[in-house]
């Protein structure tokens, strides 16, 4: 993945991303491609493949872990005067398994695409501290 592939994956409706990439490359054309300009667009980059990318997941296995937290305090207080007490911590307890279930694969999800984009942040980063651009990391 390129930079220009980075940038529209994770580009918002304003497009700022696109545009800073656009402005590099007019000032690589130019000559004045400066390092500092390079790292400012790679902490945004980072900021924003956390932002789209990680934070949806991360909050759907919070929302999940709360769910099977839920599920296990209720199987664990309820009344056992009840009818079909047993039943219901039965599926109270199965809610929690699957809850964490879903939980598990959310952080999986997230350690994927971390595992997935973390190399690509390194090699840019060393590109950039070398010299380099941005544009010659693939």
């Amino acid at each position: 993945m390129n930079i220009l592939e980075l940038a529209a994956k994770l580009d918002d409706y304003s497009g700022a991303l696109g545009q800073s990439v656009e402005k590099l490359r007019i000032e690589q054309d130019r000559g004045a491609l400066h390092q500092d300009e390079q790292m400012d667009l790679l902490a945004d980059l980072r900021q924003a493949f956390e932002t789209r990318m990680i934070r949806p997941w991360r909050t759907k296995a919070l929302g999940a872990g709360a769910v099977a937290v839920a599920m296990l305090a209720l199987a664990g207080f309820l009344p056992s005067y009840l009818p079909h007490a047993g039943l219901g911590r039965v599926a109270a307890l199965g809610l929690a398994m699957l809850a964490t279930l879903l939980a598990a694969f959310d952080l999986w999800t997230i350690r994927k695409r971390h595992m997935q984009m973390d190399p690509w942040f390194s090699r840019a980063e060393t590109a950039v501290r070398k010299s380099g651009t941005l544009f010659d990391v693939s």
